[in-house]
């Protein structure tokens, strides 16, 4: 029996969690970098030529050096899209300092022309046996007149939706480790 290739059989079980890349042949142009999704292949060579373009990573005895740009699945609402354009994807710098047991980020969005900048930091302390203190700090800036601050406000409240959501996952995975070594 002849089976075909297809991406709903060729993608990984979690492959909706996942952002997936990958290079597709084109005729007259040769490989081309693409976003592979169960929808289909989406080109990505006016973005990146290459993997390594699209992202970056260094990892040295001090920190880990990665830079990344990063594609939401959410879509902005149409008239907003008119606004602001289609691309919602941002470059992200994210920096360990494993000494240090730090996170420093860089998020620049590419919507608003480049307007817009988050810097954070998230630092992990022990706080105790089995217990860790985690703390973030930050700042936005969305350098819009008039709607700026609702703008930074609005981002602040969905990354603070985001880091409890984070900081549940960290307790469950602590918590089943030391389950795991009991």
């Amino acid at each position: 029996m002849q089976q075909h290739l297809t991406l709903s059989t060729a993608l990984p079980a979690d492959h909706d969690r996942a952002v997936l890349i990958g290079r597709a042949w084109v005729e007259g142009s040769g490989p081309v970098l693409v976003r592979v999704r169960e929808d289909g292949l989406y080109d990505l060579s006016h973005i990146a030529a290459t993997a390594s373009q699209l992202l970056e990573m260094a990892d040295h005895p001090d920190e880990l050096l990665r830079v990344s740009r990063v594609w939401p699945d959410r879509q902005l609402p149409a008239v907003l899209r008119a606004m602001v354009g289609p691309d919602l994807s941002y470059d992200e710098t994210v920096i360990w300092q494993k000494q240090l047991d730090r996170i420093d980020y860089d998020i620049r969005p590419r919507v608003l022309g480049g307007r817009l900048r988050i810097v954070a930091t998230y630092q992990l302390t022990q706080a105790g046996p089995g217990k860790v203190h985690r703390v973030y700090a930050g700042s936005v800036t969305a350098d819009v007149p008039m709607i700026g601050g609702r703008i930074e406000r609005g981002i602040v409240e969905d990354m603070t939706k985001s880091l409890t959501l984070t900081a549940a996952c960290t307790q469950e995975s602590l918590d089943r480790a030391a389950r795991l070594s009991t």
